[in-house]
C-alpha cells in the first residue's frame, strides 16, 4: 500500500535536488542517482507517467556509470542499506526496464539485459545480496532465471534464527529488523507462502521487535 501523494511529494523533492549531469547532490553521486533513478521510475510507474524528463536524465547518467560486465561498480559501503553491487545494479535495473519500456531508444533495453545477466551470473554473499537478487530475477528474469533464485530463497531459509529474524550477515550478534523485512519481502516475491511457518516466523520476530514506546520512535525499529 503506498501513499501516492507522499510519493508525488518525494519524486517533487528529488526533482529540485537534481543537478544539469542528472545526479542528485554532491556526495557519493553514482550511489544516490541510482536511488534516484529507482525511485523516479516507481513513482512513474504508480502516477502512470509514460514519460519522464527527469528520470531519462538520471537514468542516462546511471547508464553511463555501467561496467562492461553489466553491473553498477560499488561507490561506497555504508551498511546496512548500501552494501554491494547486487543493490546497485537491482536498483538500476528498476530504471533500465523502466526506459526500455516507455523509450525506442534500444541503449536501455542492453542496459537492462546487461545489469541482469550480471546479477543472474555472480554469487551472492550477504542476506541483503541474496534479497536482491532473488527480487531482480523474480521481477525481470525468464522462467529459467526465476528457477534459479529458488535455491538462494532455501538459503535464506536454513538461516533464520531461532527468534525467528535474520541477519545482515552470519558474523553478526542477532536479528536485526532491516535483514528480516528484506528476506520476508523476497520470500513474498519467490512465491513462499505467509501461511507457512517459517514467514510467519519472521513476521513474529517484526512485531515483537518493534518499537512500542511512548516516543517518537513509536512504530519503528530499532
Amino acid at each position: 500500500r503506498v501513499s501516492k501523494p507522499g510519493m508525488q511529494a518525494l519524486a517533487d523533492f528529488m526533482r529540485k535536488k537534481q543537478t544539469p549531469e542528472g545526479t542528485l547532490g554532491s556526495n557519493h553521486v553514482r550511489t544516490s542517482a541510482v536511488f534516484a533513478a529507482m525511485g523516479f521510475a516507481y513513482a512513474a510507474e504508480a502516477g502512470g507517467r509514460t514519460s519522464d524528463p527527469e528520470l531519462f536524465k538520471t537514468i542516462d547518467y546511471v547508464s553511463r556509470t555501467q561496467a562492461k560486465d553489466g553491473s553498477i561498480p560499488v561507490e561506497m559501503s555504508d551498511p546496512p542499506v548500501v552494501q554491494g553491487a547486487f543493490m546497485m545494479t537491482g536498483n538500476a535495473l528498476v530504471a533500465f526496464e523502466w526506459a526500455a519500456a516507455h523509450s525506442r531508444d534500444p541503449k536501455y533495453r542492453q542496459a537492462a539485459d546487461h545489469a541482469l545477466a550480471w546479477i543472474t551470473g555472480n554469487e551472492p554473499v550477504t542476506t541483503q545480496d541474496r534479497v536482491f537478487k532473488i527480487v531482480a530475477l523474480n521481477h525481470y528474469g525468464t522462467q529459467e532465471q526465476k528457477r534459479t533464485a529458488w535455491p538462494l530463497a532455501e538459503v535464506l531459509a536454513a538461516q533464520q534464527a531461532a527468534d525467528g529474524g535474520w541477519k545482515e550477515i552470519p558474523a553478526m550478534e542477532g536479528s536485526n529488523a532491516f535483514a528480516t523485512g528484506q528476506v520476508l519481502y523476497a520470500f513474498k516475491q519467490a512465491g513462499v507462502s505467509v501461511r507457512s511457518e517459517m514467514f510467519k516466523g519472521g513476521v513474529s520476530y517484526l512485531l515483537q521487535s518493534q518499537v512500542r514506546e511512548p516516543t517518537l520512535a513509536h512504530g519503528s525499529w530499532k
